[in-house]
Parts: C-alpha cells; structure tokens; sequence
C-alpha cells in the first residue's frame, strides 16, 4: 500500500480564471498601443468590469505574479512574463513555435505558487499574434467573466494525425506490454506515454488524453511487483523529469477525474521514492565537490523536478530531503562543462545539460 505521506488531500480540478478580479496584460513593447491589444483590454473591462491594467514587457517584473492573474502576450524573446513561464515549463511559445502564422492560446493553472491563474496568447510573429488576440478576445466576450480552461491552437508544424477513439486500448496496451520485456523496459522508456502527454497538451485531443491515466495506473502494481524482485536496480530515472512537466501542463484538465489524478500521484511517488534510495545519491558515492555521471544528474534532475511539483501541488513533504540531495549533485558540477566520464553516444553532454 502506498505510504501516507503519498496521499493528496485535495483534487487539482481547473480553478476558473475570474476577469472582475486584478488582472495584468503584458504586451510586447511595440504592442503596447495595437488595436487588438487595445480592443482585448477594453473586451476585459466589458465583461469583468474591471479594466486590466495594460503594460509593456519591459516595465514587467517577476513579483508581478504574485499580484495579479496574468495575460501574457507574445513569445519568451518579446515578453519576460512568457520568459519566465518559458524557464519553468510552463510555456513553449518562442520564434520556431508555434510557427510563422501559427498562434497557442493556453490558461495554466497558479504556475508558480501564488494562487493565480495565467493565461498566454503565444505567437512567433506579428499576423500569429493577431491572429491569437482575436480569437482570445472572442473567448472573453463568449466567457460571461469566467474563463475556464483554454486551449486553441493553430500549427505550422505537422502533427502526428489524430487517434481515433478505437486506438485507444491498443495505446495503452503497448505500453503496459513493455513492462517486464526488457531491461528497464516500462512506459517512461520507449513507450507512448510522454507523446500521448506532449500530444495532449498541443493539440487537447481527448484520445491521447484519456490514454495517460490509464497507463499510469496500469503500471503501478507491476512496477511494484518488479521492485520486490529487484530492489537495487535502477529503474527509469532518464528523463523522467519531463514526465513532471508534462503531467503538470494537463493535469487540471476536466477530461481526468480525482482517481486518475490519484494514481499518477501514486506512480510518480513510487518511482522518486525508489530514485531516492538508489546508491547514486549516497553521500559517500557522490561526495560534495565532485564533478558527476550522467546517472547521478539525471536522477538530481528527476528528484528537484518531482519534489518540487509534489510539493507544490499537493503539499506532500516526504520528498523535500531531496533538494539537499540535488543541490549537492548539481553543486558539485556547476564549475565544470564535463562530467567524470567521456562516454560516446552523447553521453559527455547529459551533465552539463542536467546542470543548466
């Protein structure tokens, strides 16, 4: 059974972004006195009555979260809100994507711990940009002041065609079958799992969505299982980091239900836990000071970017040693651009990757 310390006391269901309340909207500087921006903030004003204050990008700082819901406007080379949603994974929006004429309207949810709600309107040019303040705009006037959660999307860039819902077993099902076919075979390496997540999150396609859970929950009592018979091994600790990104971006989508959200709770706490106890982190294996493996960072990596959002999220503790943990890894090696080997394949690149 899983720990008490595990368990979440609350669900993570969307809250509302509520428009008569303090809200900012952070333009690109050139932006500032553009129609559409100008329509927006009187659209805003109409509907929640309250008019948002209109703000250049230059004049935004970061304690600027903490003190408003945010409404940022661009990409993360024209805006520092989107810079710096950009920098915790919580926005992807830059001059390659969403593309030339493509647009990515997203809310997230208190992304970083104040309690309010962000909403972006990314663009990688000037027609993209128009192109997402008309269709936010719209999503205003048709929200009667209550916005809840937001996607839309227009790409450039292909996409993988949609599944349809009669491929949702088979997703599923080739990623359970990995479990126990191979040597740290499981859905975190070389399954569905994190393309069904990214998927998700770009497109809100319920088929790739509903395939998430069910994974998760699938592999708990498996990887269990697999744990009692091989305690030492080390188990999924390569970029399982982005799995917690992800995860965080879709999450509070009404597709998922307390028990979904539960068991990747549940899954995500099973494998820091285990990532935990492993040699690597041993104070006598990795002294402070030294310079690393790639192993050992990438389970720093996994262990800051999963207490961090157990924590946050859920307020759940049992993990907050591992910031001493990473900090004496990443520590060790932030002097140095190699690691302690000169393996092939890459590998040389991992370490000072982790560490940035």
């Amino acid at each position: 059974m899983i720990s008490p310390e595990f368990r979440i006391q609350h669900d993570r269901a969307f809250p509302g972004t509520d428009l008569s309340t303090n809200t900012l909207l952070v333009v690109p500087d050139e932006w500032r006195a553009a129609a559409a921006v100008t329509r927006l903030q009187k659209t805003i004003g109409e509907v929640g009555g309250i008019v948002p204050e209109l703000l250049a990008q230059k004049d935004f700082e970061e304690g600027m979260f903490a003190d408003a819901q945010v409404i940022a406007c661009g990409h993360m080379a024209n805006n520092r809100a989107i810079q710096r949603l950009y920098v915790s994974r919580h926005c992807f929006a830059d001059t390659f994507f969403p593309g030339t004429d493509g647009y990515f309207l997203k809310s997230i949810s208190d992304p970083l711990g104040h309690g309010k709600n962000c909403i972006t309107a990314c663009a990688s040019s000037r027609s993209g940009l128009e192109a997402a303040l008309s269709v936010l705009d719209d999503r205003v006037r048709a929200s009667g002041g209550q916005i809840d959660r937001l996607h839309a999307a227009r790409f450039d860039h292909e996409l993988p065609p949609f599944p349809p819902e009669s491929e949702l077993d088979t997703l599923v099902q080739h990623d359970l079958g990995l479990l126990g076919s191979g040597w740290a075979a499981s859905p975190f390496r070389g399954g569905n799992l994190q393309s069904c997540m990214w998927n998700y999150y770009l497109t809100d396609h319920p088929v790739w969505g509903q395939a998430v859970p069910r994974i998760f929950a699938g592999t708990i009592e498996p990887w269990r299982a697999e744990r009692r018979d091989y305690p030492e091994s080390y188990h999924c600790l390569f970029n399982l980091h982005t799995y917690f990104h992800l995860w965080d971006l879709i999450e509070d989508s009404p597709l998922y239900s307390a028990e979904d959200r539960h068991n990747v709770v549940t899954m995500f706490s099973e494998l820091l836990h285990h990532l935990q106890g492993l040699f690597y982190m041993r104070e006598d294996v990795n002294p402070p000071g030294e310079i690393r493996q790639n192993h050992t960072t990438f389970i720093g990596l996994d262990l800051a970017v999963g207490q961090d959002y157990l924590n946050r999220r859920y307020g759940i503790q049992a993990f907050d040693s591992a910031k001493d943990v990473a900090r004496r890894i990443f520590d060790g090696q932030a002097t140095s651009y190699k690691p302690n080997d000169d393996g092939g394949v890459g590998y040389t690149w991992h370490v000072p990757q982790e560490t940035l």
